[in-house]
């Protein structure tokens, strides 16, 4: 009971996850039910945590309900002039349509991001943020990944998303039959 009502103090949840081996369980529930990734160090050490996790206890994974991949901090890695488009929070600017080469942070980003997705079986909600296909923010088998992710998904949101065509859109709600909401802000194909 004490610890669900720390369910949203992250600190005293770690505190007790060190206190005694059997409150260890009902405080990953709480500090891994919502994974936001909003930048490749998080990614890098999310799949570096879920790697190395190896014990009589459930995985990390197995608590994650909620996954948020926001791409932003990865747009840097690319020269917005030569952008096709250029997010900002209120605006949607177009520019040109040369698609640049993915940097080592992208192609990094993306293989933890397929390790990360691999082992998330139980998720519920999946948020999107930030991915432009024509930048290649997104490698075709890190999409695979996703998609395969998906299929225990309910609600999906899809904020500032670049697809390559509709298809893509199409086969990723597709593959989530248990899907029951979806959010599309400035979605293009």
């Amino acid at each position: 009971m004490v610890i669900d009502h720390l369910w949203n103090d992250t600190a005293a949840l770690a505190a007790c996850s060190l206190t005694a081996r059997t409150w260890l369980p009902a405080a990953r529930l709480h500090l891994f039910n919502t994974i936001v990734l909003d930048n490749p160090e998080k990614i890098k050490s999310f799949d570096a945590l879920l790697q190395r996790t190896r014990s009589s206890l459930p995985s990390p994974a197995s608590h994650v309900r909620s996954l948020v991949l926001d791409m932003k901090e990865l747009e840097p890695a690319f020269n917005h002039s030569d952008s096709f488009y250029f997010f900002d929070d209120d605006e949607v600017s177009e520019g040109g349509n040369a698609a640049p080469p993915q940097s080592n942070a992208i192609v990094e980003a993306n293989f933890h991001i397929i390790g990360i997705s691999r082992q998330l079986r139980k998720l519920r909600s999946l948020t999107l943020m930030n991915i432009d296909s024509a930048h290649r923010m997104l490698m075709d088998d890190t999409r695979k990944c996703i998609i395969s992710m998906s299929q225990s998904v309910e609600n999906i949101s899809l904020r500032r998303i670049v697809f390559d065509d509709v298809y893509q859109l199409v086969e990723l709600l597709q593959a989530s039959p248990k899907l029951t909401s979806v959010s599309l802000q400035y979605v293009w194909w």
